[in-house]
């Protein structure tokens, strides 16, 4: 099948894809499923890898199928622009297998009814002794198996496979409409969390397709066989036993309306958990220092134990389908014999089997299949609700017009508003930026700089004015736009993977802006790979300003007309800066492209062709030529000291190779952990033991006893029917007494399996978040947070649904097959030496099938993990993807992942159908051997043994496989459970401290450092190199040094976050290494570089735990001067993805007020003002001081700002992981060294504050008493 024409605006596709081994199988290879046969000999031999599977059927390959899906659903778009239905575009895309699959299971209906029918001539024939009608009807009996046992796996393979092609095909248009959507609408808490429609709501296609026919065909069904059972036992009889089949069919029914609503509340709490648990694994490091795992365990406890209820409710639905699947039978047999020996009937075996037989198949149909089909229908329209609310999102709509002229970028009387206009951003802006011309926007903190860059990329909406941007309309080329986000999309990748984002590599282009960017002095540190040294997720391993580098460097290696940057000064040392400015931001790099900056730099103000100045509410106080500017608005716009010749390097350190990473850093994210071979007894035996061994006793012991009493009531039928006298009352009590006995033990055990199993997945839940969280932070750098959250969304799914049903059908099959196969030794001894050697077989079979099946769906897990790694790339890279014009660039390698899933996926199916057909061929030997050999062993055995052991394998017929299946099957998921188990697992922090501090440590808060050396994990090289000094406390320590120079891993290292290789670090005289964890971080706040927020309200961002009152919290946001920025709703107001409310600055102030509310002895403030502007800065380091004092708190200050740092007791230099100098400000000025070389890069003004050691703004008001 050829791969569909490519519409405009749809998604790319991929490369072609090779002819698969399914493509070229002929009709009995395609039967028998044979054609897997190759991979599986692979499988038996040894553990199966990637590279050993096949690919797919070219009509089943991912673009084809994204392709043909996005092609129906913008065909319903233009067809119902209003009110279009994803559900109906899914069937057109699906119509020619939902049509295929609709034959196949009306024909499955037709040959499972025929064996009832054949089995009454066959007894008949057995009780006149017919010797001819006998083998004849038991030949019969035979095919109609065998082709029962074909149309049955082609039916689900059918089936099985287009729920497969619609997850692919849904997974790949979610993400390509996550490309379209703006990054408010990702991130608001009003919108559809598309993390968990990929994660959860996609595989409600694999569980509701194969039971999309069964619910006509099991009305269907019941119409026929209500027929067949009033030829045989009259129509009074038959409406008894058809009253209790429709009042089953009725509940399940409503069971269908009730489990919609279920799944939406279910949905919306698995949403909830799921985005607080992203969220706390995005900010573990500071969910780290602040010692909150325990209050996030708790909290993601609590949302759990809500899910769990919801869950617990639908499985109490399930667990009654169940017991109604097994018990239909029992009853409607009850009432049908009851009422027709009370109307004086007798019984004989034909009509005994046959009904019995009609019934079971009824239970087949309607008490399997139907209940399925209610169960997992209205869960599968509930998700595609949900994603068809998420696909009619509106999309980025970009109201610039595109001309020719100059300038390249022009602004108009613009006013914008935050999506849906709920507030404004931004009013009456107005500007223009031609090619090689620089735009400067600063402001305070919050007053919409970075709102301005997002307008200008699409991301708000502009409510008046015009905007005019060159190339984003007509003919765009793909450099036309680039932008540099304030906090930097880095992916887990090479650092030239990252720098390039998919463009060709120019070497020579790539080194000139590798040297505008000052990024190869940094390429020297990171050891022999240089730039395709491997950055993780994030970067991880770099600093913030390497960060903001890599991401100016992207921005301006893609050769941009027009250039957004959002700060990236702010995170760099003066030098840095005043290299960057002259030899990128105004060198010949991007000499032809228009510049918009955002910052706070005024020494960056002179060299502006235009300055825009941004006063609160988005209000433009002033915009033109720097010197109009300056005059309107009373700035002292001294001469800029970066307009003289570009320098070549910092006069710092230059790095010592010696001094560079010795270990080649290639492998920071490991390949995920896959355990090989079969699941270990001792993890079924964890199961059992969360799940509580009591209840599984139970729980067994119903499972046996119910199928017991089922047996020996229907033999009880046989007695009955050749008894003399009916009418004796005994018949009627003992065969009540079994059915009553069964009824109650399958209902008894349905509600305490899935009760058990139930309780089982929440325990190892919040086990695995408890050892996730407790942890070395190493593991987080090892392990990309898409791959940690398939853990908590996609494996924690299997096992509270997936894992409990395979389970529960083992059980109840394996009971119901294990009873009929002794009743069939009993009724044909002769069977018993093929049975030895059939179960020989079987076992060897699963061997042979099982250990690759295991394999194909680790593969399948570990597959489906880079898929949400990719998602929330994306997510996190939204604008950037579009500014780089990346949409289809992500779309491919979504699709590239999505086929590397869809063939572990597919072949997983291929072995489970291949062992299925096999063990149905089994079962249609076993019906052969019953009937055949009934009727030659006819006068040695008796006929109601013989009529019900057949009855009994007619029933088996499918379900064998089925249960043989479905133990593989729980082994596969059982993968899930296991790997939620290894987090549980996991090795926690090193904790070997014993020293128990008194309630006032530390009361001086000295620090003293001694050949200190530190590495983050163990197998990356050091970063910390013999680092050492002291400092009495209740002083300010200001540490500086170039971007990557070690300042933030000496606070990491003070935490204990990181590995101390050697040396030591002492507060108050103690050796932190023999302090408990708790105890150290519970001395030290931290202020990170980038800001961590959670979903909730702003009290619970500053007070996790809870353990402040309103007053202080107050008081902290007071303090940094962000009272009147959260509004009249306080502390109650609703923090945004990310705290996405607020600007980066007004982020920075409200974890800086988090940390000052702890009043603790260590304050350790890592670049907290970088993105402030100095009049805020000035006037929040008052407060700080005046608190501290107070506290008489040792603070430490990593800063690039030297004006920041100004007012410091104690200067520390660092440089390539070591200290190069440290002393007092006025020492080290002296000097003349390193510190004084980065004063002499400050500008002018700022300089003159630190010569001087002008003391900054005194706030005596802004104080935060506690």
């Amino acid at each position: 099948m050829a791969s569909p024409q490519k519409q405009p605006g749809s998604p790319p596709m991929a490369s072609g894809v090779q002819p698969s081994p399914a493509d070229e199988a002929g009709l009995l290879a395609t039967i028998t499923f044979s054609y897997g046969l190759p991979l599986m000999r692979v499988g038996a031999q040894r553990p199966l890898q990637l590279r050993d599977v096949p690919t797919i059927c070219v009509s089943d390959s991912a673009e084809v199928v994204v392709q043909r899906v996005q092609d129906a659903w913008d065909a319903e778009l233009l067809r119902r622009p209003k009110r279009p239905s994803l559900l109906w575009a899914l069937f057109r895309a699906s119509k020619a297998k939902i049509i295929m699959s609709g034959v196949y299971a009306f024909l499955e209906s037709a040959v499972r009814i025929a064996q009832p029918v054949l089995l009454q001539g066959f007894l008949r024939a057995l009780t006149a002794d017919k010797e001819r009608d006998m083998y004849l009807f038991a030949s019969g009996l035979v095919l109609v198996s065998l082709a029962q046992a074909v149309i049955h796996h082609q039916f689900f393979y059918v089936t099985m496979t287009t729920g497969w092609n619609l997850r692919t095909a849904v997974t790949g248009m979610l993400h390509w409409k996550l490309l379209k959507l703006r990054s408010n609408d990702v991130g608001s808490a009003s919108s559809v969390d598309c993390y968990n429609l990929v994660s959860n709501d996609c595989q409600r296609f694999d569980l509701a397709l194969p039971f999309l026919h069964m619910g006509w065909s099991a009305i269907m069904d019941v119409v026929v066989v209500g027929a067949l059972v009033v030829l045989e036992v009259g129509w009074a009889a038959m409406l008894g036993s058809f009253a209790v089949i429709v009042v089953f069919v009725m509940v399940m029914s409503s069971f269908g309306s009730l489990l919609l609503k279920q799944r939406r509340i279910t949905a919306a709490l698995t949403d909830e958990r799921l985005k607080l648990t992203s969220e706390t694994i995005g900010a573990v490091m500071s969910v780290k220092t602040y010692c909150w795992e325990g209050a996030f365990v708790d909290r993601l406890s609590a949302i759990r134990s809500r899910e769990h209820g919801s869950i617990f409710r639908t499985q109490v639905m399930t667990a009654a389908t169940g017991t109604m699947y097994f018990t239909l039978a029992p009853i409607s047999s009850f009432v049908l014999f009851m009422t027709f020996v009370g109307r004086g009937e007798r019984l004989s075996l034909p009509i005994v089997y046959t009904v019995l037989s009609l019934l079971l198949t009824l239970r087949i149909s309607v008490g399997k299949g139907f209940a399925q089909f209610v169960r997992t229908g209205p869960e599968c329209l509930a998700a595609i609700g949900r994603m068809q609310t998420f696909l009619t999102m509106p999309e980025v709509q970009h109201e610039a017009t595109h001309t020719a002229s100059h300038p390249v970028l022009e602004v108009t009387k613009a006013s914008f508003a935050w999506p849906g206009g709920s507030s404004r951003a931004l009013a009456d802006v107005s500007f223009k930026v031609s090619q090689g011309e620089l735009l400067v926007v600063s402001g305070p903190v919050g007053c919409g700089k970075s709102a301005l860059l997002q307008a200008l990329l699409g991301e708000l909406d502009l409510q008046a004015g015009r905007v005019d941007i060159g190339g984003l309309r007509g003919a765009r080329s793909s450099a036309a736009l680039a932008y540099a986000p304030q906090t930097p999309w880095i992916c887990a990748g090479t650092l030239r993977a990252n720098v390039l984002l998919g463009s060709l590599y120019d070497e020579v282009w790539y080194d000139k802006v590798m040297s505008a960017c000052c990024l190869k002095e940094d390429l020297q540190q990171l050891g022999a790979l240089g730039d395709l040294t491997e950055i993780g997720e994030r970067g991880v391993n770099l600093s913030g300003g390497q960060r903001a580098r890599v991401g100016l460097a992207r921005a301006v290696y893609a050769k941009p007309e027009i250039l957004l940057l959002d700060d990236p000064l702010a995170a760099v040392d003066p030098a840095v800066a005043t290299r960057l400015i002259q030899g990128c931001i105004r060198g010949p790099v991007l000499s032809s492209t228009a510049v918009v900056l955002c910052t706070h730099q005024e020494s960056v103000f002179p060299l502006a062709d235009t300055l825009l100045l941004l006063g609160e509410g988005g209000v433009v106080r002033s915009c033109g030529l720097p010197k109009e500017v300056a005059a309107a608005c009373g700035l002292n716009l001294a001469a800029s000291n970066l307009d003289a010749a570009p320098v070549a390097a910092e006069t710092g350190p230059v790095v010592d190779p010696t001094n560079a990473r010795e270990d080649p850093v290639s492998g920071l994210v490991r390949a995920e952990d896959r355990k090989q071979g079969s699941v270990g007894l001792k993890t079924y035996v964890h199961f059992a033991k969360l799940a509580g061994y009591g209840i599984v006793g139970v729980t067994f012991m119903a499972f046996l006893f119910s199928q017991v009493t089922l047996l020996l009531a229907s033999y009880w039928l046989g007695v009955w029917a050749e008894a003399e006298d009916q009418s004796d009352s005994t018949y009627i009590v003992v065969f009540s007494a079994f059915t009553g006995a069964c009824v109650l033990c399958a209902c008894v055990r349905s509600i305490l399996f899935y009760s058990a199993t139930l309780r089982a997945s929440s325990s190892m839940h919040t086990r695995a978040l408890q050892g996730l969280l407790r942890t070395h932070l190493g593991f987080f750098t090892a392990n990309p947070q898409g791959r940690i959250m398939n853990r908590f969304s996609g494996d924690l799914g299997n096992v509270d649904e997936l894992l409990s049903g395979a389970m529960h059908e083992v059980a109840d099959l394996g009971s119901i097959i294990v009873g009929s196969l002794i009743l069939v030794s009993i009724a044909v001894p002769p069977i018993i030496p093929v049975f030895c050697a059939m179960i020989y077989y079987m076992i060897r079979l699963r061997r042979f099938v099982v250990s690759s099946m295991t394999e194909l769906k680790r593969l399948d897990s570990i597959t489906r993990s880079p898929v949400f790694d990719c998602f929330a790339d994306s997510m996190r890279g939204l604008s950037c993807i579009r500014a780089f014009s990346r949409q289809e660039a992500s779309q491919q390698r979504m699709i590239a992942l999505l086929q590397t899933n869809a063939e572990a996926w597919y072949w997983w199916l291929i072995t489970n159908r291949f062992i299925g057909f096999r063990l149905d061929v089994l079962c249609v030997v076993i019906m052969a051997f019953a009937a055949i050999g009934g009727a030659a062993l006819r006068d040695t055995v008796s006929p109601q043994l013989v009529g019900l052991a057949v009855v009994e394998v007619i029933n088996m017929s499918g379900l064998f496989q089925f249960m043989v299946r479905q133990s593989a099957l729980v082994e596969s998921f059982m993968t899930s459970f296991e790997r939620l188990k290894s987090y549980s697992h996991l090795p926690p922090e090193e904790d070997a401290g014993s020293w128990d501090p008194s309630p006032d440590f530390p009361s001086k808060a000295e620090l003293q450092v001694t050949n200190l050396s530190m590495r983050y994990r163990s197998d990356l090289p050091v970063v910390l190199k013999d680092v050492n000094f002291s400092c009495s406390g209740g002083v300010k320590i200001g540490i500086c040094g170039r971007t990557g120079s070690g300042k933030s891993s000496f606070f990491m290292a003070l935490s204990r976050l990181a590995d101390i290789t050697g040396g030591s670090i002492a507060i108050d005289g103690v050796d932190i290494a023999s302090m408990p964890l708790k105890a150290l971080r519970r001395c030290i706040a931290w202020v990170p570089q980038e800001p961590s927020f959670f979903s909730g309200t702003l009290r619970m961002n500053l007070d996790p735990c809870g353990l402040y009152e309103d007053k202080y919290l107050l008081a902290a946001l007071l303090s940094v001067q962000m009272v009147d920025a959260v509004g009249p709703q306080g502390l109650n107001l609703q923090i945004e993805n990310q705290g996405s409310n607020f600007s980066v600055g007004e982020r920075q102030l409200l974890s800086l007020a988090r940390a000052l509310l702890q009043q603790r002895r260590l304050l350790c403030m890592d670049e907290a003002f970088a993105n402030v502007d100095f009049v805020t800065d000035s006037k929040v380091q008052a407060a700080i001081r005046t608190m501290t004092q107070d506290l008489r708190a040792t603070v430490l200050v990593i800063a690039h700002r030297m004006q920041t740092l100004a007012d410091s007791d104690h200067i520390v230099v660092m440089d390539a992981g070591r200290v190069v100098e440290h002393g007092s400000p006025k020492e080290l000025l002296a000097v003349g060294g390193f510190y004084a070389n980065m004063v002499g890069h400050t500008p002018a003004t700022e300089a003159a504050t630190v010569t001087g050691h002008t003391p900054a703004l005194e706030v005596s008001d802004l104080t935060l008493s506690v």
